[in-house]
């Protein structure tokens, strides 16, 4: 066989890495734009296969359920979580302002707000959807947080829910100017919010696990 030959051989056989990246990357591109447009009940796998040019058993290679393909398209959309970037060595009083205003600037990115709308609509009648989000959350949000407050003793080892009331005061300037159709807080009114919030949690937090 000439090397052409094998050349050609090659096209046409195995993808190789950089084909297969850039197939899954167009493959979660579409999805999310189907999601986002149609919502979790109407998209299919069949349409997201076709959409995007490929097999339907290209697709079940990948993602064998669309739950499995809605929890990658919520990755694609959101390479980088606020709770990836906490630090465990910064004390509490700088680091959980700053993992407010980051979750904050998250959840108002246009795709960070699309998910959540789709989600607070559709999870109402799809209990996985429900699931996975919640699982999302658990994973990227109140885990990190809550393995951040267990090693500064603001949380019990094990437990989360001391992160889950400072997330809820975190997002609740966001959620009022969701829920009453409010323009989004800016960043002098998101980092003003995220101080004030954080004085009152540790403030609560320790009282909290001193009894």
């Amino acid at each position: 066989m000439t090397v052409q030959n094998t050349a050609v051989a090659r096209r046409r056989g195995r993808p190789n890495a950089a084909d297969a990246t850039e197939k899954r990357r167009e493959i979660l591109r579409v999805a999310t734009e189907l999601f986002l447009a149609r919502g979790y009940r109407e998209v299919t796998t069949r349409m997201v296969a076709e959409a995007a040019g490929v097999a339907r058993q290209t697709l079940f290679n990948l993602y064998t359920e669309k739950a499995q393909l809605f929890q990658a398209c919520l990755d694609y959309a959101s390479p980088t979580y606020p709770g990836s970037a906490i630090n465990p060595a910064d004390e509490p009083a700088a680091a959980l302002p700053r993992f407010a205003v980051d979750l904050v600037q998250w959840l108002s990115r246009e795709n960070s707000l699309g998910f959540s709308r789709l989600i607070m609509v559709d999870g109402r009648n799809s209990p996985e959807l429900s699931s996975l989000a919640e699982k999302h959350q658990n994973a990227h949000f109140i885990g990190p947080l809550a393995e951040y407050l267990t090693k500064w003793a603001l949380e019990h080892p094990g437990d989360d829910a001391n992160a889950r009331v400072f997330i809820a005061m975190a997002i609740a300037q966001w959620s009022q100017a969701i829920s009453f159709g409010h323009d989004l807080p800016d960043r002098p009114q998101t980092e003003s919010h995220a101080q004030r919030i954080t004085g009152i949690f540790l403030k609560g937090a320790a009282r909290q696990l001193a009894c």
